[in-house]
């Protein structure tokens, strides 16, 4: 019997030992494992980085234009109503004492703060900032040959820049005003979004959802209580990440369909 015991065991043993891993086989599970995470964390965060600012594209654009929805109900004045640009120093303009753009979004945009000095902006490590525009169908005609922003920006409570020209003002339907939206407040790339192409403006534009095409820069109009996207690109981001139908007219196809009714 004992034998037979001592048998069982042994028979186990090996059994047992038979199930292991060799530290080959461990080896090369790892590999593979190093080998699919390199293919496939890049892209996963290529889209997290994508969807991100698509996401605060929206955020963004809704806010300010609440900001006119708002001034208007405040003080009857939205975007078409600013008869004179900002100031010197736009973040002490108000409503009583200059029309301005600078006036409506100081009175209206919660926690926001009015940048004094655009070239004080920095990049990622303490870099200049500076824009890179589309190379073809830009957005971006107010930035200057040396890709520097002027005139006045607002950083708003979560970090994102609302920069515009220092002559946007009476912004109407008949001249709109522009300027631009940076998602990421600043840091890199700090370049304009494109179309697959190149072209921010592409008439059958698609933005593939990677970082390096739906990028933090993204030019915008303004009229009236209205403000969208200024380019195809733009308008195919903000479609295509929040289910939205707005056309460019800056009207939803259901507020299209009732004017037509």
């Amino acid at each position: 019997m004992a034998g037979y015991a001592s048998y069982g065991v042994i028979k186990q043993g090996a059994i047992l030992k038979n199930q292991g891993f060799t530290l080959a086989e461990v080896l090369i599970t790892l590999g593979i494992i190093g080998i699919v995470s390199a293919m496939t964390i890049p892209n996963l965060l290529s889209n997290f980085r994508a969807t991100k600012n698509a996401t605060q594209l929206k955020k963004t654009i809704s806010s300010l234009s609440q900001v006119a929805t708002g001034g208007l109900a405040a003080n009857h004045m939205n975007f078409r109503d600013t008869v004179s640009p900002c100031s010197a120093n736009g973040g002490e303009d108000d409503s009583d004492a200059i029309m301005s753009l600078c006036a409506i979004l100081n009175e209206s945009l919660v926690g926001k703060a009015y940048v004094d000095d655009i070239t004080a902006i920095k990049a990622d490590r303490n870099s200049e900032y500076l824009i890179t525009p589309a190379s073809e169908g830009s957005g971006l005609s107010f930035i200057g040959e040396d890709n520097k922003p002027t005139g006045h920006a607002y950083k708003l409570a979560d970090g994102t820049l609302f920069v515009f020209p220092a002559d946007a003002y009476n912004c109407n339907i008949e001249a709109k005003c522009v300027g631009y939206i940076d998602v990421n407040g600043g840091s890199m790339p700090n370049k304009e979004v494109t179309c697959e192409d190149g072209n921010a403006n592409s008439e059958n534009c698609v933005v593939p959802q990677k970082a390096n095409f739906m990028t933090d820069i993204y030019p915008v109009e303004f009229y009236d209580n209205i403000m969208m996207p200024s380019t195809n690109a733009g308008m195919y981001v903000l479609k295509h990440n929040n289910h939205s139908n707005i056309d460019r007219s800056g009207k939803t196809s259901h507020q299209s369909s009732n004017e037509e009714d």
